[in-house]
């Protein structure tokens, strides 16, 4: 140490030093177990210079425990899921990850208010019991196949998940894989998309067939919501082109 650092207390203490090293959950755990170790070593002493000895070992292993217990070692990734969480999220959703991980895959999957830097201290949170159903959902939804297919498998899927169901799964009138298309439509812009479907405007294209007039006739219809189904109209039209 230079005589400035000696004269003005600058330079890192020996608890910084050791705190500094500690970057994983493991190495914070390790350092637990010392400090632990070197109260078993005060308590032991038989002489009162082991007994100072020890004692100043523990004060500086106790300290770099409280400094490296502020410290951010690992992130979860606990984001808000529903029946619309792309499998991209579901498959990091309720992870741990170590600070290296986190920088990768955060990068990958963008800025995110759902990453919680987790001290060694913290405790994981568990996933919901429902995720891995979701992750097979998703797993219907992203494939390519009929809308018709994915409607009567994701209604079966989701007969064996009863927490699924309840929680997600709320219209009486619809089964599962309805309320999904339904909810699609309603993402995709259509005004009043469960009650349209439970009046038989099922698909993108049966919704070419509401009447702009008529539909403003509907209680608590206003001009909004008759753009909003014109503009979904148009929508619809401009695809099928495309797809033509």
């Amino acid at each position: 140490m230079g005589l400035l650092s000696m004269l003005f207390g600058f330079g890192e203490s020996e608890a910084e030093k050791i705190s500094k090293e500690i970057t994983t959950v493991k190495e914070f755990r390790a350092l637990e177990r010392k400090v632990e170790s070197a109260i078993t070593r005060m308590s032991n002493a038989n002489t009162e210079k082991a007994s100072d000895k020890a004692s100043e070992t523990h004060d500086i292993l106790e300290e770099a425990l409280e400094l490296a217990s502020k410290k951010t070692l690992q992130w979860q990734f606990i984001p808000n899921i529903d029946i619309y969480t792309s499998s991209e999220i579901l498959k990091y959703a309720h992870k741990v990850f170590s600070n290296e991980e986190y920088e990768e895959i955060h990068s990958l999957i963008g800025e995110n208010s759902d990453w919680y830097s987790m001290t060694g201290y913290d405790e994981k949170d568990e996933a919901e019991t429902y995720t891995k159903t979701l992750i097979k959902l998703q797993a219907i939804i992203e494939k390519e196949s009929p809308e018709e297919d994915k409607i009567k498998k994701i209604t079966t899927l989701v007969s064996k998940d009863k927490i699924l169901s309840e929680v997600f799964f709320k219209e009486k009138d619809l089964t599962a894989g309805e309320q999904w298309f339904a909810g699609l439509l309603e993402e995709k812009g259509l005004p009043l998309a469960f009650e349209l479907y439970k009046e038989g405007f099922t698909t993108e294209l049966k919704c070419l067939e509401i009447d702009s007039k008529e539909f403003s006739k509907r209680k608590g219809v206003g001009a909004k919501k008759v753009e909003q189904l014109k503009e979904f109209q148009e929508r619809v039209k401009s695809e099928t082109k495309l797809k033509d």
